[in-house]
């Protein structure tokens, strides 16, 4: 959302490890950081590189979702790292909207190449607080949708000749470990 701050999932800082904490271990260096300009997991990519994490900022309470993390220092942007703005309105259902991320895919593993999909909003809560999209399908009928490893992503959408970002991912959806679909994806707006 800027060169040095990232927004994803509260929870994908719940339990890094049995030994890690994040307010008390992640100040020292190379322990807790963002993989940036990453697209293909087989070969080094221009600028790819990790930058430490200096802080991380959750909403009060306990029902938002969502985290802000803060760099060490600025991503350098370019046509291959980019800012998406945040956008200060609802999607609305009918949509079409588009994630991206390293989640399993469909029982194969974790891909070698960020994953993109296109979904249909289903719903969006009166109060604007969550999104939420339906499984789609292949022409072949398989599921189209998030997995395990994508919590946090974007949800995103074309306004006006941009990416704006609407939502980052809470979970549900299809789960491509079982093979089952468990309602509709749910997005942390």
């Amino acid at each position: 959302i800027s060169a040095r701050y990232l927004a994803t999932a509260g929870h994908c800082f719940n339990n890094l490890s049995p030994d890690i904490v994040f307010h008390r271990d992640c100040n020292r260096p190379g322990l807790c950081f963002a993989r940036v300009r990453e697209h293909d997991l087989t070969r080094r990519e221009l600028g790819e590189r990790n930058i430490d994490i200096a802080a991380l900022h959750l909403p009060p309470g306990r029902d938002v979702d969502l985290a802000i993390v803060e760099l060490s220092e600025a991503v350098l942007l370019d046509e291959r790292a980019q800012i998406v703005k945040v956008s200060t309105k609802n999607l609305k259902r009918g949509d079409i909207v588009t994630t991206v991320g390293w989640g399993l895919a469909f029982q194969s593993g974790q891909p070698d190449e960020l994953l993109k999909a296109e979904l249909t909003v289903s719903d969006v809560d009166a109060a604007g607080g969550f999104t939420y999209t339906e499984v789609g399908r292949t022409q072949l009928g398989n599921p189209v949708d998030t997995c395990a490893g994508d919590s946090g992503g974007p949800l995103l959408a074309w306004r006006d000749g941009a990416w704006l970002l609407y939502a980052t991912l809470q979970g549900g959806g299809y789960n491509c470990e079982k093979d089952k679909t468990s309602g509709d994806g749910v997005w942390n707006s």
